[in-house]
C-alpha cells in the first residue's frame, strides 16, 4: 500500500512577526494497482499581525490562501504577531474554530481583542481615506468561535486529528502544541514550539511527557527569535541595581514593558528588591497604560497556574496611573525620584511614548528598557539621538524567549531517527541558520520555512519542496 497520508505546510512571510502558517492534510486510501478517493484538511498556525514594516497594512490586510479554506486554527498564545489578524481573516470570510488555552481565551475576550479595536478605530481615524479592516462584529465573532481548551487533555477534532496543549513559559497561557495526525496506521505528528521558553517567573513549566518524545514520525516547527544567540552576560539580572543607582542620584526612572507579560514580572521584581530591602519602599511606583493596567488585574485573578509566592507580585507604594490629566501630573514633576513602569516597550505607542518625549532629554532620568531595543524604534531612535541627555540602559534578564541552547534542549529529547525535520520559523535569517546547523550537528533533519515554498511531508520524512511561485529551492538542509 502506498502511503496514505501527506501534509503540506508554508509560512505566510519570513521574519519575526506575523506568525501563520497554513497546513493541510492529505488523506487518501489509494492502493497499488488501484483507485481510492483524497480528502484533505486546510488548518492554521496562529494568524498574527506583521510590525514595524513600512508596508505592514498591506501586508495585515492580505493572505496568501483563500481565507474560507481553513476548517480549524490553533492559536499558541496571545500576542498581538501571533492573533493580531484574525479578526481581519474573520471580516474576510474564515469561519472556522479556533482552538487555545483557557487562559489565553481569557486574556483576549477580556481585554485584548477589545484593545485591538481600539487600535483600528484609531488607525482608520488617521487615515480617513482607508477602510477599517474587521468591525465590532467580527470581534464578537471571533470572542464566539474561540474554543478554550486545558492543558494536557486530547482535543478530538474528529476521527483523524486531534490537538494537545502543553506548558510554556513563554508567558501565562502559551502553549507546546502536539497536533496528532492519523489515516488507518499511517500517523504524523506535529510538535508546535510556539514562541518558546522553558521558565516564568510566575508559574511553573513542565516539560512535555515522556510520552510524547517516543512518539514515531515526528515533525516539529521551532521558533528562532534567539536561535543564534548563547546565553551571555546580557541575560545576568541588572534592573534593581540600575534602578538603585538612579535612585540614588535623585534621579527618576523610566521602565517602558509590554503590557502582558513584561509589565507584571517588572513590577515583581521591584517587589522583591523591596522585601529583600534593596530598594526603598518609600519612592513612588506609577504604573501607566490601559492594556497593562487590565492585564495586572487579571494577573490578580489569578486564574492560572500561578506560583503562590507570586500572587501577591506588586510593589509597595504602587500607584495606578488612571488618566491623562494625572500622566501629565507626574511627567511635569521635576523634582521627586520616582519610578514609572509604562507600556509600550519599544515606546512606538502607549502610555511610554508619553514620558520618553518628555524626559529623554532630561539628564535627571533613567530610561530603562526591559527587553531587545530595535534600533529602528521610537525608543531605539531616541537613545541614538544626539540631543538625547537621559542615561539609557537595558536588560535581557525578562526575555520571554529561549535562548540558543535551551531551544536545541526543546529537540533533543526526541529521538533523531523518529523526526521527520525540524522546521525553523520566527526569527531572523541569521538565528534561523545558526539554529538549524546546532540541529544538524545534532543528528537531525533541517529544514527553514520560507515563504516562496510549500513543503510536503509523509511518514517517512521530506518528499517534495516546490515553489508556491516559480522560484528555486535553497532551503532544504
Amino acid at each position: 500500500m502506498h502511503k496514505r497520508l501527506f501534509l503540506e505546510l508554508c509560512d505566510e512571510k519570513d521574519g519575526v512577526t506575523g506568525t501563520n502558517q497554513l497546513f493541510e492534510a492529505f488523506f487518501s486510501n489509494t492502493v497499488e494497482g488501484g483507485h481510492g478517493s483524497t480528502n484533505n484538511i486546510p488548518f492554521l498556525v496562529d494568524c498574527g499581525t506583521f510590525q514595524g514594516l513600512d508596508n505592514d497594512a498591506q501586508f495585515n490586510s492580505s493572505f496568501f490562501y483563500d481565507v474560507t479554506r481553513p476548517e480549524f486554527a490553533i492559536l499558541t498564545h496571545g500576542h498581538l504577531d501571533h492573533y493580531g489578524r484574525f479578526p481581519i481573516a474573520i471580516n474576510q470570510g474564515f469561519l472556522a474554530p479556533i482552538f487555545t488555552t483557557h487562559t489565553t481565551s481569557n486574556f483576549l475576550t477580556r481585554v485584548f481583542l477589545d484593545d485591538c479595536l481600539k487600535i483600528e478605530k484609531r488607525r482608520n481615524k488617521k487615515a480617513d481615506d482607508i477602510s477599517p479592516l474587521y468591525s465590532e462584529e467580527d470581534i464578537a465573532l471571533m470572542k464566539s468561535m474561540l474554543v478554550p481548551c486545558k492543558y494536557y487533555e486530547k482535543v478530538q477534532y474528529n476521527d483523524n486529528i486531534c490537538i494537545y496543549f502543553f506548558d510554556n513559559g513563554h508567558l501565562p497561557g502559551a502553549s507546546v502544541t502536539l497536533v496528532q495526525i492519523t489515516d488507518g496506521e499511517d500517523c504524523i505528528n506535529i510538535v508546535l514550539s510556539g514562541d518558546y521558553n522553558d521558565h516564568n517567573m510566575f508559574f511553573p513549566v513542565k516539560p512535555l511527557p515522556d510520552w510524547v518524545y517516543k512518539l514515531p514520525n515526528v515533525l516539529i516547527l521551532l521558533e528562532s527569535t534567539y536561535g543564534g544567540t548563547k546565553t551571555d552576560n546580557s541575560c545576568e539580572p541588572c534592573l534593581v541595581e540600575n534602578v538603585v543607582y538612579a535612585i540614588k542620584k535623585n534621579m527618576s526612572v523610566l521602565i517602558p514593558t509590554f503590557a502582558f507579560g513584561r509589565h507584571q514580572e517588572v513590577l515583581y521584581t521591584l517587589k522583591q528588591a523591596q522585601d529583600m530591602g534593596t530598594l526603598d519602599r518609600r519612592i513612588p511606583i506609577y504604573a501607566d497604560g490601559k492594556t497593562a493596567i487590565a492585564t495586572t488585574e487579571l494577573f490578580l485573578e489569578g486564574k492560572f497556574n500561578m506560583f503562590h509566592s507570586a500572587k501577591n507580585f506588586l510593589p509597595d507604594n504602587l500607584i495606578i496611573v488612571e488618566d491623562k490629566v494625572m500622566r501629565r501630573q507626574i511627567i511635569a514633576d521635576f523634582i521627586t525620584p520616582k519610578i514609572v513602569v509604562a507600556s509600550s516597550g519599544s515606546a512606538s505607542y502607549g502610555a511610554s511614548q508619553a514620558y520618553l518625549n518628555a524626559h529623554y532629554t532630561n539628564q535627571k532620568y533613567m530610561v530603562h528598557s526591559a527587553g531587545h531595543l530595535f534600533p529602528e524604534s521610537k525608543l531605539g531612535r531616541m537613545r541614538d539621538d544626539p540631543n538625547a541627555k537621559a542615561l539609557f540602559r537595558g536588560t535581557g534578564e525578562f526575555s520571554a524567549h529561549a535562548r540558543q541552547e535551551k531551544l536545541v534542549n526543546f529537540v533533543t529529547p526526541f529521538n533523531p531517527k523518529n523526526v521527520l525535520g525540524v522546521g525553523i520559523h520566527h526569527g531572523e535569517e541569521i538565528s534561523k541558520d545558526l539554529l538549524a546547523n546546532e540541529l544538524i550537528n545534532e543528528g537531525y533533519k533541517t529544514f527553514i520555512l520560507n515563504s516562496n515554498f510549500k513543503f510536503r511531508f509523509n511518514s517517512s520524512g521530506l518528499v517534495g519542496c516546490f515553489p508556491r511561485y516559480d522560484r528555486k529551492d535553497k532551503h532544504i538542509r
